[in-house]
């Protein structure tokens, strides 16, 4: 998907709000390219500059960028402390695969901002993409994600409902600081598409974009969707594979709005007998032994 003006406003957003600060280090999934209106790149280095930031551009080389130049250019001449990592060679990126590639050592819990601007759903081992996110963010770092919801029929392998995100916060804890849903322009249906059954003559591409605050450091948690199951639980449990702890955790989604939309009353109602019962139970009946 790339970087655009919506991605520099909500960079400047995070700094005006003291989320991340000035110099702060930054960890880009994928090296993204930049496409905005010359406007909004010189407002983001004026904001800088207003800020006494050490800022080494000037407003029209900052629109050179703008129109399709490297977004890590202009957010180290702003003065942030800048790595991506991709697997195709680019200025300031370290070559990693998000399908088989741990952090390495020297990257864990080092960065106070890591953007996922439409790389993730490229990557078939989601599992690992995820946790690389969490690996690189520092305690109180913030994770920005900005990715396909929705349509992109033919351009990636995944887009991503709400509820991934929600559960995503929920088995580790991050703060869900912003969240929001785009939608673009109508497009007519490719043949592609239409040949295969697909039944509208148009179609929108829908976006979402969700800010997190990494709140502990916890190793990574897979979360488990149970909002369909008759019990909602708390537990949690490990395994070990080849000397490498695995965690996954049983969620309940942090928007409360989300999780009442998503949860079937049928199954709230058996979680709650559930529960009473185990509670019944564990009072009245004696243990074993």
């Amino acid at each position: 998907m790339g970087a655009s003006a919506k991605t520099l406003d909500k960079i400047a957003e995070l700094v005006r709000g003291g989320s991340v600060p000035l110099g702060a280090k930054i960890a880009e999934l994928g090296t993204q390219n930049l496409n905005c209106d010359p406007g909004t790149a010189a407002k983001l280095v004026q904001l800088f500059r207003d800020k006494g930031a050490n800022v080494s551009i000037s407003d029209n080389e900052a629109a050179r960028i703008g129109e399709g130049g490297y977004l890590g250019a202009i957010l180290k001449a702003v003065g942030f402390d800048y790595t991506a990592i991709d697997i195709f060679d680019a200025p300031d990126t370290r070559l990693h695969d998000l399908n088989i590639d741990f952090v390495e050592t020297d990257m864990l819990g080092k960065f106070d901002l890591v953007t996922n601007y439409g790389t993730t759903e490229h990557v078939i081992n989601q599992m690992l993409a995820m946790r690389t996110i969490h690996d690189l963010a520092k305690l109180g770092g913030i994770i920005h994600h900005e990715l396909p919801m929705g349509g992109y029929f033919l351009h990636c392998y995944f887009t991503y409902n709400p509820a991934i995100f929600h559960d995503l916060a929920s088995a580790n804890s991050y703060r869900l600081v912003d969240q929001k849903i785009s939608s673009g322009p109508w497009r007519r249906t490719s043949r592609a598409l239409r040949e295969n059954g697909f039944q509208d003559d148009r179609f929108r591409d829908y976006g979402i974009e969700v800010v997190f605050q990494k709140t502990t450091d916890a190793p990574f948690r897979i979360p488990v969707d149970n909002i369909s199951s008759a019990t909602i639980s708390e537990a949690a449990w490990t395994a070990h594979r080849d000397n490498e702890e695995i965690a996954i955790s049983t969620v309940i989604p942090v928007d409360p709005q989300t999780m009442f939309a998503r949860l079937p009353f049928k199954t709230m109602h058996a979680a709650y007998w559930s529960r009473l019962r185990f509670a019944i139970l564990n009072h009245f009946v004696p243990p074993r032994g």
